[in-house]
């Protein structure tokens, strides 16, 4: 006979009870199950306060020592703007989980609740299993809401996060990011800045929707970053970027940026010679201040061979809103990447392989 297995996705952030009834069903109705969690890279951010390993922690907590003998939690790297390889990678995780075989029969569980949800498609070959009625059963609990109350620090409720969160997850909450760590506060200090800027906002007559550049720039196996200086992502590596100004094309604006933030002894002449591809990231959840969507640009610094013979980097400091300024190997970048800002990995990578 067929094994089966249940495999659910999410990014868990956290789980609460509707996740959890959804995993105990799946282990009612199959032998194994697998659970999918996304954004195991991410950094720390009010939408992604939580590690991979802390969300393993928290998953595992509620269920007992017998029912984790068929239950496997494995993490998946973002993949935002290459679905086809995000779908390869959940597909590996799955197969790589312990449990899975040739002749295994899958089932897919999830609800397909808005258009986040798309993903639940992209796997025909796995049964689709529909768990509206848990999450009717669970009231539609939202884990935007569950970040929301944990880090509202004044408000904080421990019986109100019981409605939503099973105790033993809500324990492991607490254990892994006290009320009175470092991280906490940096967290409540990144909500708050983002709920006054979009408050500043809030007469407009529609959503306002952001235009911004990036700058990616290659030299010698490294990539420039910056360090932030401000929230958000206050302390992460980031692109060097920043808005658009009124008068101003994309390019120069991307160029302006560059130099502003970095210093780099390069002068802009060669950075529009060296700039080799322009391209729109635009994940309507890249920025927790609103709706961004960027123009990034690809300089290539190894395009013209008396700057390659050049010894050394291009000296660079740090400038404007940026605290520290440095190039990073691409080696070094890919081991870390969870210390990179958003979305930006994601579009170096991307841009990188165009």
């Amino acid at each position: 006979m067929k094994a089966t297995l249940g495999v659910m996705i999410g990014r868990f952030q956290p789980p609460h009870f509707a996740h959890i009834e959804t995993i105990r069903k799946a282990l009612d109705e199959n032998d194994f199950v697998t659970v999918v969690v996304g954004s195991s890279m991410a950094s720390t951010s009010i939408r992604n306060p939580f590690t991979f390993e802390e969300r393993e922690t928290m998953i595992k907590a509620a269920f007992s020592d017998d029912e984790l003998k068929r239950l496997k939690v494995v993490g998946v790297e973002d993949s935002a703007y290459d679905f086809d390889d995000w779908v390869r990678r959940v597909r590996a995780a799955v197969a790589n989980s312990g449990f899975f075989q040739i002749e295994s029969s899958i089932r897919l569980y999830g609800h397909e609740k808005d258009a986040s949800s798309y993903y639940l498609r992209s796997f025909p070959d796995w049964k689709f299993i529909d768990t509206y009625e848990v999450l009717l059963y669970e009231k539609r609990l939202s884990s935007t809401e569950v970040r929301q109350r944990y880090l509202e620090m004044a408000d904080l409720d421990y019986e109100a996060l019981l409605q939503c969160v099973p105790e033993p997850v809500l324990k492991k909450m607490y254990e892994l990011m006290p009320t009175n760590s470092p991280r906490y506060a940096a967290l409540y200090k990144e909500l708050k800045f983002c709920e006054e800027y979009k408050a500043a906002w809030k007469g407009s007559p529609y959503p306002p929707t952001f235009v911004t550049v990036d700058a990616v720039v290659l030299c010698k196996g490294h990539v420039l970053m910056i360090r932030r200086g401000r929230n958000p992502g206050k302390g992460l590596l980031a692109l060097p970027g920043g808005f658009v100004e009124q008068g101003e094309t994309l390019k120069t604006a991307a160029i302006r940026e560059l130099k502003e933030e970095t210093k780099i002894d390069v002068s802009k002449e060669f950075l529009e010679y060296a700039l080799k591809a322009i391209k729109v990231y635009d994940d309507p959840w890249r920025d927790q201040r609103g709706r961004f969507i960027t123009h990034a640009h690809f300089f290539d610094l190894d395009t013209m061979a008396k700057f390659r013979i050049k010894e050394g980097l291009p000296t660079v400091k740090a400038g404007d809103d940026a605290s520290a300024a440095l190039w990073v190997s691409l080696d070094e970048l890919e081991r870390h990447s969870n210390r990179v800002y958003a979305d930006h990995f994601s579009i170096l990578k991307n841009l990188i392989k165009e």
